[in-house]
């Protein structure tokens, strides 16, 4: 998924007061967007690349760094194992731009799939001196960026096989990770009877970690079917199938 926030800085912002009103124009949502919804990097690949592309009607800058999970570091303080080429660019309206991402080569211990953030800032063109009302803001999109070390021998369309789904305490189920990959999922339920599991924000199973979830209403017992859906390396949903312990 894709994180939108808005910047903490603003670049001028001029008020005028008429007896007591106040009137402000705001910015539209961000213009430079990211194509895709992640972005995968097999290490033994000399580079990939990703695009980002300018919907809006006037030019943009882009800032673009990669962050290994700390969503408030400044981008000149990202320690991360990438090189971009550009870290900034202008984008024009209607115009695309290309955004190699290249591993470092830095060696990787075990065989586990990392998580990185690719990050793309997009600050407007500064208004011009009769526009003074205007407020203008920087929009940031933040999307998931997965290192697979070239030592891995799981292939990742069998990790969904390696979660388990335990009963606990009826009203709740508690998913594990045993794959080598990160899963994110999008819905699960299980069918009988039919009840939705909620997950929160942050859906997603690191390697070796453990969520617990509620039951909607009602509860679980052992055998009962789970049906789920993960997000796959193509942004899509794949759909699976598992029993409860």
């Amino acid at each position: 998924m894709i994180h939108s926030f808005l910047c903490a800085s603003l670049r001028r912002i001029t008020v005028g007061f008429a007896v007591s009103s106040m009137f402000f124009a705001l910015p539209s949502w961000a213009a430079v967007v990211i194509h895709g919804t992640r972005v995968v990097y097999p290490a033994a690949e000399p580079e990939v690349s990703i695009r980002l592309e300018n919907s809006g009607s006037a030019p943009s800058l882009a800032q673009i760094w990669i962050d290994d999970g700390d969503a408030a570091m400044n981008a000149t303080d990202a320690q991360v194992p990438f090189i971009l080429t550009p870290p900034m660019a202008r984008v024009d309206p209607g115009k695309s731009q290309i955004v190699r991402i290249l591993y470092s080569g830095e060696a990787l211990k075990g065989d586990q799939e990392r998580l990185y953030w690719f990050n793309v800032l997009d600050i407007p063109p500064e208004s011009s001196e009769q526009d003074t009302n205007k407020l203008q803001l920087a929009f940031r999109s933040r999307i998931k960026l997965f290192l697979r070390p070239a030592q891995m021998t799981e292939v990742v369309e069998d990790a969904s096989a390696k979660l388990s789904w335990k009963v606990r305490d009826g009203g709740s189920i508690e998913i594990y990770n045993g794959s080598k990959f990160h899963i994110t999922f999008s819905a699960a339920s299980v069918k009988v009877p039919s009840q939705e599991l909620v997950f929160d924000d942050q859906a997603m199973l690191a390697p070796g970690q453990t969520m617990t979830v509620r039951l909607k209403h009602g509860a679980a017992s052992t055998g009962d079917k789970v049906n789920f859906t993960i997000i796959n390396d193509y942004g899509g949903q794949t759909k699976g199938e598992s029993f409860l312990q």
